[in-house]
């Protein structure tokens, strides 16, 4: 509840719940999954690329890692528009970019917090963490896990939260975002677990590791 109107919101493939936090009407959300003139592209976006331009929302990105440097940029953005004293009064919009555990193992993270810390910028990397980078075990291909200790090498601060509890999410978004308007990058790290495969070539059969959802 501590994202507004006015921050700029990048999200990955299957972006809806994130729209909606973001505040696009779901009407117009649902008309765009059905290829609906209503919907937020006039249904040429479909499922994967939901974006509004009143809500700041960019949509999602095909590509893993994709959304990551142009949330930097966006970031980059609100810098300059203070800069050239374009941006609005007692301006602290932020950038806030969704990225999985996976999608955090790519080499893009790296530079992105490396430019995000050399220039302050106002980004938070939120990143969804279900154990899973679609049916690849997270364990299996991370030396370290732990995505929020990612940002230590640059200064870039970050927090885990338990996302199956709603007031500590709450609570630690709220912090997070206090501090990212005051003082530049921070990582969000959320524990979560999904309650069923990725897609229906991947029924969550195979290995059994029920585990890493406790």
């Amino acid at each position: 509840d501590s994202i507004r109107k006015t921050d700029i919101k990048y999200s990955y493939y299957r972006e809806h719940t994130h729209a909606l936090a973001s505040g696009i009407d779901p009407k117009a959300i649902m008309a765009e999954l059905f290829a609906k003139e209503t919907g937020t592209c006039k249904g040429t976006g479909g499922s994967m690329h939901v974006y509004d331009k009143e809500t700041y929302f960019q949509g999602g990105w095909a590509l893993v890692c994709e959304q990551l440097p142009y949330a930097v940029g966006a970031a980059r953005s609100i810098l300059l528009d203070r800069k050239l004293g374009i941006a609005p009064p007692d301006d602290d919009r932020m950038a806030i970019v969704f990225v999985g555990e996976g999608g955090a193992q790519n080499g893009r993270m790296a530079e992105c917090l490396n430019a995000a810390a050399k220039e302050d910028l106002p980004i938070l990397f939120v990143v969804i963490d279900n154990g899973r980078a679609i049916n690849t075990y997270t364990m299996d291909v991370a030396t370290n896990s732990d995505v929020f200790s990612q940002g230590a090498h640059y200064g870039v601060p970050g927090i885990r939260c338990d996302g199956q509890n709603m007031l500590d999410t709450m609570r630690t978004g709220r912090a997070v975002t206090d501090y990212v308007r005051k003082s530049g990058p921070a990582i969000m790290q959320v524990h979560t677990f999904r309650f069923t495969g990725h897609s229906p070539a991947d029924p969550e059969h195979e290995r059994g590791r029920k585990f890493e959802k406790k």
